[in-house]
């Protein structure tokens, strides 16, 4: 089975044009049964294996005798440091974990270890400056007809509290008088004019009061209506930001594993997800538990797979990821399949 499938093939299954999960399950264990007949087993577990992987999917043991596991040139036995890449050709320790692994990035702490991680893990930094200076301009930007709709109702609410009430003789508010010079007959109907005159100075202020609350209702729900725009829009910019992070292909299976290691550090850092699950790889359609470093074709790129996406059915191992059930891979416990 070849490694390196052509650009348009690939281009066809990312679009849904080409083989479906299962058929690229089925080719995955086809080709492991090449392998076998070929007499590719791992010498450490016997798992079969693709004929281009470079570590065993099943217990991780690096296959490629004498190549750097970093930039997979030949080296001689005993060289401390590969002549091509710089760095020890059987594995680095991790200064944080203490522990010898044969990868870019640290599985445990995710910290750079090799030469090129470094400057790797600063491009990534950039690119998720760029995301969320993205979205923060979407954020202040909402859109022109609800921009205007609030305006009008704040306006209305101001010119309400503008308003004075008006003045009395002295300056200060103006009261009810009654302004009666005659006898009892004009008392009792400059009192009826009175209470009448009271009685319509409350319930205008009552409308006014009601209205004010009409108005802030209003000023309530425009701003509500606008940050749910402005959410739906900055989920939206931000998912796609993200599809097209993740939507890459690489030159060989180490710079895949570095690559999206240092992407689920962005995610963790714009909050996306609360738990991962796994990094589903393309050419399988494998979820591996333990993420790139899992998968021994990872250079057709994947995605990471948030716990929140899947929906686990009741038998153990099992679960449903847009529609595609999964189920734990017979022959790598840290895989599941459709």
């Amino acid at each position: 089975m070849s490694a390196n499938r052509p650009y348009e093939e690939r281009s066809r299954l990312r679009e849904g044009e080409g083989p479906s999960q299962s058929d690229e399950h089925a080719r995955y264990i086809e080709g492991a049964g090449e392998t076998a007949q070929e007499g590719k087993r791992c010498p450490n577990c016997g798992s079969h294996c693709i004929a281009t992987a470079d570590l065993c999917e099943a217990c991780g043991h690096w296959l490629l005798d004498g190549q750097c596991r970093y930039c997979y040139q030949p080296f001689k036995p005993g060289q401390r440091f590969c002549t091509h890449c710089g760095n020890p050709p059987e594995g680095i320790i991790c200064k944080q974990c203490n522990v010898k692994t044969h990868f870019d990035v640290c599985p445990t702490c995710h910290s750079p270890l090799s030469r090129r991680a470094g400057p790797a893990q600063e491009a990534m930094r950039e690119e998720e400056r760029m995301i969320l200076d993205s979205v923060r301009e979407m954020m202040s930007v909402a859109t022109e007809e609800e921009a205007t709709r609030l305006k009008k109702a704040l306006g209305q609410l101001e010119d309400y509290y503008g308003q004075d009430p008006p003045a009395g003789p002295a300056g200060g508010p103006a009261t009810v008088g009654l302004g009666f010079t005659g006898g009892h007959t004009e008392v009792s109907a400059e009192l009826r004019k009175g209470k009448a005159a009271e009685q319509a100075r409350v319930d205008k202020a009552k409308a006014e009061a009601e209205r004010q609350a009409e108005d802030q209702a209003r000023i309530n729900g425009v701003n509500k209506r606008i940050e749910r725009v402005k959410k739906e829009k900055e989920n939206a910019l931000l998912a796609d930001k993200i599809r097209k992070l993740q939507d890459r292909t690489f030159p060989d299976s180490q710079s895949a594993r570095m690559y999206s290691m240092q992407v689920q550090g962005v995610l963790e850092h714009l909050g996306v997800c609360v738990s991962w699950l796994g990094w589903k790889c393309n050419r399988f359609g494998c979820v591996h538990y333990n993420g790139p470093m899992g998968c021994s074709a990872p250079e057709s790129g994947g995605r990471w797979v948030c716990e929140s996406e899947v929906v686990h059915s009741g038998r153990a191992g099992e679960f449903v990821l847009e529609g595609v059930p999964h189920s734990p891979h017979s022959e790598n416990p840290q895989a599941s399949c459709p």
